[in-house]
């Protein structure tokens, strides 16, 4: 639904955001890194879509609602990951 199609834009968005940071960057591990994360972002939020779209089909399934909670706390631990990683190659304020 729109939900999940603003959730895909959204982090779509915030990975392009993170590439281009990664190409202003002249650190080529630090470049990797972001593109890494960035990559791994993705998959988790593609999971996590596809998870709520299971679990809104079998309201009643415990097993389909667990899964949806993983792959969202997934999700949560890999853009604050990204975020820190962002931080850390921006250096000191």
């Amino acid at each position: 639904g729109n939900a999940s199609k603003n959730f895909a834009n959204s982090i779509a968005r915030f990975g392009d955001s993170t590439k281009s940071l990664a190409g202003a960057t002249g650190d080529v591990v630090t470049q990797s890194e972001l593109f890494g994360n960035s990559k791994t972002l993705g998959q988790a939020s593609q999971q996590l879509v596809m998870a709520a779209q299971r679990a809104q089909a079998n309201t009643d399934d415990p097993n389909s609602k667990n899964a949806l909670k993983e792959k969202a706390n997934k999700v949560k631990s890999t853009l604050q990951e990204l975020v820190q990683q962002v931080n850390e190659s921006l250096g000191p304020a």
